[in-house]
């Protein structure tokens, strides 16, 4: 379900400031950016597979670090994107088999240590358009693979544009955390 207007401008990401990025773009941008990190990494995979130049062991090698990059980074991020956002941790626990007790002991750690980073600690907290920017551009990196063609943009999406674009943040934070809207407000009904 979404709730962005059917024509949302463009955002010009330098635009916004450090400032009007919430937790949750930061935490969806972050994810971005290592979901990138991993497509380059796998799409180098494939350009070994396309090559006589692999030697013994270049496989195996080139998918351990997909494999360190997915379980280390791509999932405690989501685990972060979905705290953020206000999963419980039943919920992120059950596709791992993981009780929330489990979860929460394997993932808590790091969701407090993301969520108490400072401007001085974190290039992506000081800079956030930045990074936007670097998962715009791969978005819109491959017009011709379908998958990629009807996405939009990141930015048009985030709490930080939603000023420029339309979009109703409240709304499609009670449909992300599958709420309804209450049936005596009418701010809630909007």
């Amino acid at each position: 379900m979404t709730t962005e207007t059917a024509a949302a401008p463009d955002v010009d990401v330098r635009s916004l400031r450090a400032e009007d990025f919430t937790a949750s773009d930061r935490a969806r941008i972050n994810l971005g950016c290592h979901l990138t990190t991993l497509i380059g990494h796998a799409e180098d995979v494939l350009g070994t597979l396309c090559s006589d130049e692999a030697v013994s062991g270049d496989y195996v090698a080139q998918a351990s670090t997909l494999q360190a990059l997915a379980l280390f980074g791509v999932v405690a991020d989501a685990v972060i994107v979905e705290r953020v956002r206000g999963t419980e941790w039943d919920r992120i626990g059950k596709p791992f088999s993981l009780s929330a007790e489990e979860a929460e002991a394997k993932w808590g750690a790091k969701v407090e240590e993301w969520r108490s980073q400072t401007k001085v600690q974190s290039d992506l907290v000081r800079d956030p358009a930045r990074h936007l920017d670097r998962v715009d551009r791969h978005i819109a990196a491959d017009g011709t693979r379908p998958a990629r063609s009807r996405r939009q943009p990141l930015s048009r999406v985030l709490d930080a544009a939603a000023a420029l674009t339309g979009r109703d943040v409240a709304a499609a934070d009670r449909a992300f955390a599958g709420t309804q809207a209450c049936s005596h407000c009418d701010h809630c009904r909007r």
